[in-house]
C-alpha cells in the first residue's frame, strides 16, 4: 500500500514540474557579434563605437573596452539569410548574413579600420564673377596632393552678401550641387568635409558669384502718421549698403511707388523738419520733426510695404505735440511707465529730467526744436 502511495506522490509531483516548467518561457536564442576592433592597425582605444545592423532593426551599439566588443540581438527578430552590416563610428567594415541555430550563435568577427579621420576638406571649383542664370553649379573635388581618405560627407555652405554668417545648404555623398539664385547679389560658398568620427575640415577658401537678375519688381504702399493719416511729401528711398537704388515722394495721401531689380534692399521714409508758428498761447516759430522708419525688403515679387511716421515728441500717438506728452515722460521719471528713448531729447541714451525740461520749453516756448 505504501508504494502504491508513493508512486502517485512521485507521478503528482512530476505532473507539477511539467506544469511549472510550461509556464516559465524558454530562454532567448541570441545572435552574437563579438571579437576585436582594429584602427590603423593597432587596437581600438577604448570607448569607440562599433554598431551591428541586422536586415530592417535599428542598429545596436557598443563601445569597445580592452579593444574588444560584444552586441547580442535576439534571433526572434531576424531571419534566416538577413544582411548584417557592421561599422566602426560610421564606415561599413564588415558585411555578413545570419545563419541561425538553435541556441547561440557566436559570431566572432575582427573589425578594421584604416584612415578613418580626413586630413584636408575638397575644394569648391571657382565660379564666373557674374551670372544671369539663377540656377548654378557649385562642383567640388580633392585636388592633386590632398588625401581623400577618411570621408564620410560634405556639407556646402553658403553666405548671400551683407549676411555675416555661412548657413548650410546641404549634407551629401555627391560632389556636386545645384543653387537657386534669388536676389541679385553676391552669393558666396563654402565646403565642409566630415569624417566618420564627426571631424570636420573647412575648405581653404570661399568661392563667390554675383547673380545679376533681369527681373524687375515694382514696391508700393502708403506712409501714415500713427493716427492713420498719409503723409505728404515724405521721402521713401530704397538703399543697398546705405548707397540709394530709387526713391520718389509720396502724394498728398500718402501714397508711393517705386521699381527695381531682384535684390535685398533697406527701405526707409523720412521726412523733413516742418516749420510751424506759435507754442501754447504765444508766437514764434518752432519746427516739428519726424523719427526716420526703415524695414528690410526682399525684393522678389510685387510688393506692398506701409510705414509708419512717428512725430518727435508725440508719445502719446495722437499726432501732436503738448502738455500730455509731457505727463508721459514725468511717468517715465517716477517709474509708472516704462521708459522709451523715443523720450530722449538729450541724447544721452536715457529718459532724465533734462528731457522733460527740454520737451515742456517746446510746448510752452522757448525751445524751438526737439
Amino acid at each position: 500500500m505504501k508504494s502504491v502511495s508513493v508512486i502517485a506522490m512521485i507521478i503528482f509531483a512530476l505532473a507539477v514540474a511539467v506544469e511549472v516548467a510550461a509556464a516559465i518561457p524558454p530562454s532567448p536564442k541570441y545572435e552574437v557579434y563579438r571579437g576585436d576592433v582594429f584602427v590603423n592597425g593597432t587596437l581600438a582605444p577604448d570607448g569607440t563605437r562599433v554598431s551591428v545592423k541586422v536586415g530592417a532593426l535599428d542598429e545596436v551599439e557598443d563601445s569597445t573596452e580592452n579593444g574588444t566588443y560584444w552586441i547580442a540581438i535576439k534571433s526572434s527578430q531576424v531571419s534566416q539569410g538577413d544582411r548584417v552590416t557592421l561599422k566602426i563610428y560610421d564606415a561599413v567594415v564588415e558585411t555578413a548574413k545570419i545563419d541561425k541555430n538553435d541556441y547561440i550563435s557566436q559570431n566572432y568577427i575582427n573589425l578594421y579600420l584604416e584612415d578613418y579621420l580626413v586630413n584636408e576638406s575638397a575644394q569648391p571649383d571657382a565660379l564666373p564673377e557674374t551670372t544671369t542664370e539663377s540656377r548654378i553649379l557649385v562642383n567640388w573635388a580633392f585636388y592633386s596632393g590632398y588625401d581623400s581618405t577618411g570621408v564620410k560627407c560634405y556639407e556646402l555652405l553658403r553666405r548671400y552678401e551683407d549676411e555675416k554668417t555661412f548657413s548650410s545648404l546641404v549634407k551629401t555623398n555627391n560632389t556636386r550641387y545645384f543653387d537657386i539664385l534669388t536676389a541679385t547679389g553676391e552669393y558666396c560658398y563654402r565646403l565642409v568635409t566630415y569624417d566618420f568620427v564627426g571631424n570636420s575640415k573647412n575648405s581653404t577658401q570661399d568661392v563667390c558669384t554675383t547673380f545679376v537678375s533681369n527681373k524687375t519688381f515694382t514696391l508700393n504702399g502708403f506712409v501714415k502718421y500713427e493716427n492713420g493719416t498719409g503723409v505728404s511729401n515724405a521721402n521713401v528711398t530704397l538703399e543697398k549698403y546705405f548707397n540709394p537704388v530709387n526713391s520718389t515722394t509720396t502724394t498728398e495721401k500718402g501714397y508711393y511707388e517705386l521699381a527695381a531689380s531682384w535684390k535685398r534692399y533697406n527701405l526707409t521714409a523720412a521726412k523733413g523738419d516742418v516749420l510751424v508758428w506759435g507754442w501754447e498761447g504765444k508766437g514764434g516759430a518752432k519746427y516739428i520733426s519726424f523719427l526716420n522708419n526703415s524695414t528690410a525688403v526682399n525684393l522678389d515679387a510685387n510688393k506692398t510695404v506701409n510705414l509708419t511716421l512717428a512725430i518727435k515728441g508725440d508719445l502719446d500717438g495722437d499726432c501732436a505735440v503738448g502738455i500730455a506728452d509731457v505727463r508721459v515722460v514725468a511717468r517715465m521719471l517716477v517709474g509708472s511707465v516704462s521708459e522709451d528713448l523715443k523720450a530722449d531729447f538729450n541724447g544721452n541714451g536715457c529718459v532724465d529730467l533734462g528731457d522733460a525740461a527740454k520737451l515742456l520749453g517746446f510746448v510752452k516756448g522757448g525751445v524751438s526744436k526737439l
